[in-house]
This record gives structure tokens, C-alpha cells and sequence, in this order.
């Protein structure tokens, strides 16, 4: 039975609620639906938790019996067997590299002990056509070094344009012919090497580590 009706403010807003005698709330028949509607959402949000737990387990119960099986035990070794495999590749393919590495520094530090000398220049300033500033009718002359020696590059066309013929003195550790006779020998070797021709050291071990970071990024 109401016996009281009051005005209340909730949320800023007013509302008018239903108390009896005892100053407990009153429900009308349409507050009675709402909080009906209220009391079946909690039941089917219970459920759901209930149902979310049965289903986690469930599904950790399936993996583990994935785990357990000869499928998927068979599929692991196979991509263990392929990841050994892969990193044989790799392995082989770094050794070949080091390899092609020291070769070249090989070949680098002969050549420049072999042509390290450049021609020799006249020291005179004298302007006589017979004689020179020391009055002893001789020029002298003094070793001049190459540094750009190092660059090795043993293709017909690199060498003819970067080793002039001014390397090759008349009095130096090396002649022009034999330069040839090893430059040539040197070709031969490398494309033997390599299979490839009209190629340099340097773009060959360029090539290489390019496949080698290929093969990484794969493994």
C-alpha cells in the first residue's frame, strides 16, 4: 500500500518514487518489468562468464592434446630438420665468402708489392739539355709510391684504363710485359673461380653477400 510519494534527485534529474508506511520503496507494475528485464540480463551475464571459462578450458584441454600428438610432433621435426638445413646453407655460404675475402686481400697485397713503384721522375730544375742543378751532368731519381694500387680489378677493360703504362718503369720491381703475363693469369684464375667473366673481385663478394642476407632474412 503507498502511503507516501516523494520527490528524489538522481543524476541531476528529478523523480518521483513510491514509499509505504515503513519508508520501503514501492514498485509499480511497470518498475516491476524493468527491474524483471534488469534480473534476466545478470543471469544470461553469468552465463556467459560460465560459458567463456568452460570454453578457455576446453580449449587449453585441445592443445594440449595437439601437443601430445604424432602430427604435430611429426610437423615440429620437419621444421627443425628444415631450420638445420637452412643454417648448413648459411654456414657453407659464409665460409665461401671469407674465403673470397682473404683470396682477394691475397691478390691485393701482391699486386702492390709487385707494382707498388711508380716511375721515376727527374729531380733537376736545371734548364740545361745536358746537366742539372747538382752540376754532375746526372738527373736523380727517387721511388714514388701508387696508393691506389690496392683497388684490384681483374677484368681486360678495368685494367687496361685504371694501370697505365706509367706503372711499369724501365728499372722498377716489375715490367710491363710480365704485369700483362700475370694480369692475364690472374683473369683466368678468377673466372675459373667464379664461372663468370668480365667480372671484378669486388662485385663478385658483392654478389655473394647479397645471397647471403637472402638466405638470413629466409631463415
Amino acid at each position: 500500500q503507498i502511503t507516501i510519494v516523494r520527490k528524489i534527485t538522481s543524476n541531476g534529474k528529478d523523480k518521483i518514487v513510491n514509499e509505504n508506511e515503513k519508508g520501503n520503496l514501492v514498485l509499480t507494475p511497470e518498475d516491476k518489468k524493468k527491474l524483471e528485464s534488469v534480473k534476466a540480463l545478470q543471469a544470461k551475464a553469468k552465463q556467459a562468464s560460465i560459458d567463456a571459462r568452460e570454453a578457455k578450458t576446453k580449449a587449453i584441454e585441445a592443445i594440449q592434446a595437439l601437443d601430445g600428438s604424432d602430427a604435430i610432433k611429426a610437423i615440429k621435426q620437419d621444421i627443425e630438420a628444415r631450420l638445420k638445413a637452412q643454417e648448413d646453407v648459411t654456414s657453407k655460404a659464409l665460409t665461401v665468402y671469407q674465403e673470397a675475402k682473404d683470396k682477394l686481400q691475397s691478390i691485393q697485397s701482391e699486386y702492390q708489392t709487385l707494382t707498388g713503384i711508380d716511375k721515376k721522375v727527374k729531380a733537376s730544375k736545371g734548364k740545361g739539355k745536358t746537366g742539372n742543378s747538382n752540376g754532375n751532368g746526372k738527373f736523380e731519381t727517387v721511388v714514388k709510391q701508387k696508393d691506389d694500387c690496392v683497388n684490384v680489378l681483374v677484368t681486360h677493360k678495368d685494367t687496361k684504363n685504371t694501370f697505365e703504362y706509367s706503372l711499369y718503369a724501365k728499372n722498377g720491381k716489375i715490367s710491363r710485359e710480365h704485369w700483362l703475363k700475370l694480369r692475364h693469369s690472374l683473369t683466368a684464375q678468377f673466372e675459373k673461380d667464379t664461372g663468370e667473366e668480365n667480372l671484378t673481385i669486388r662485385a663478385y663478394l658483392s654478389n655473394l653477400k647479397s645471397k647471403i642476407e637472402a638466405i638470413k632474412a629466409i631463415a
